[in-house]
């Protein structure tokens, strides 16, 4: 008996210890009356073995949830359903989309490159503090002569031209890249909107699977948001 209490206790602690997995709905049938609409809809989802939280986004705004019907293999098991138009803001946006994983990766990288040419910048600078330095000692204690000194300040000159030349170069290409990044940010907000710009309503699935793969969900319910009207042109 304890242990049984024991695995009461557990199961939901298991279900909201997992990120849930994602996946879209789409509509491979309707059904249209004159006050409601019946779809059916399929989804694709990689299911671990084991329970799962899947998250089913792309249903429609309103639904009656009486009438959701999951079909799935015999090796998946529904625990239950759950339909909603809300949900964690955190698992909103859907990292596996390409799209948005695209524009991630271009921004690690994008910001990477920005990091090592800030770094360049920075021991290059301090070069031409120590080359500074360096030379206002040597100009007040070495003891040379005319010639000798001509060509320490000719060396200094092109030494310090070439390293603030380089550091005119480092920053022009830190400035390209923020524009990259910018770029990058916009573009991944506006993937990222147009996510959420699909039917907000979502089916929040608990599962228990046997075999890992991919597994087809045929989903299907009533919702009255659509309706079917007749409509006559009448001309003269």
């Amino acid at each position: 008996m304890r242990k049984l209490i024991l695995l009461a206790f557990l199961l939901p602690s298991l279900f909201y210890a997992q990120k849930p997995i994602f996946t879209t709905a789409k509509v491979k049938a309707a059904s249209v009356y004159f006050n409601a609409a019946d779809l059916s809809e399929t989804a694709s989802v990689n299911l671990p073995v084991g329970t799962s939280e899947i998250v089913i986004k792309n249903v429609a705004n309103y639904l009656n949830e009486n009438t959701i019907q999951i079909g799935t293999p015999s090796s998946v098991t529904v625990l239950s359903v759950q339909f909603t138009t809300n949900y964690i803001s955190e698992f909103e946006v859907d990292e596996t989309n390409p799209a948005i994983k695209k524009v991630r990766d271009s921004i690690t990288f994008v910001q990477k490159e920005i990091k090592r040419i800030q770094i360049l910048t920075n021991s290059t600078s301090q070069t031409v503090a120590l080359l500074d330095a360096n030379q206002t000692v040597a100009g007040s204690n070495s003891g040379l002569n005319v010639t000798e000194l001509m060509k320490l300040v000719d060396y200094y000159k092109t030494k310090r031209t070439e390293l603030n030349n380089a550091i005119t170069d480092l920053n022009e290409k830190e400035e390209n890249y923020n524009k990259k990044l910018k770029l990058l940010n916009d573009k991944l907000e506006l993937n990222t909107q147009k996510e959420e710009k699909s039917s907000s309503g979502k089916l929040i699935l608990q599962v228990m699977n046997e075999i890992a793969g991919t597994v087809l969900l045929d989903i299907s319910y009533i919702t009255n948001t659509a309706s079917w009207a007749p409509f006559y042109d009448l001309r003269a």
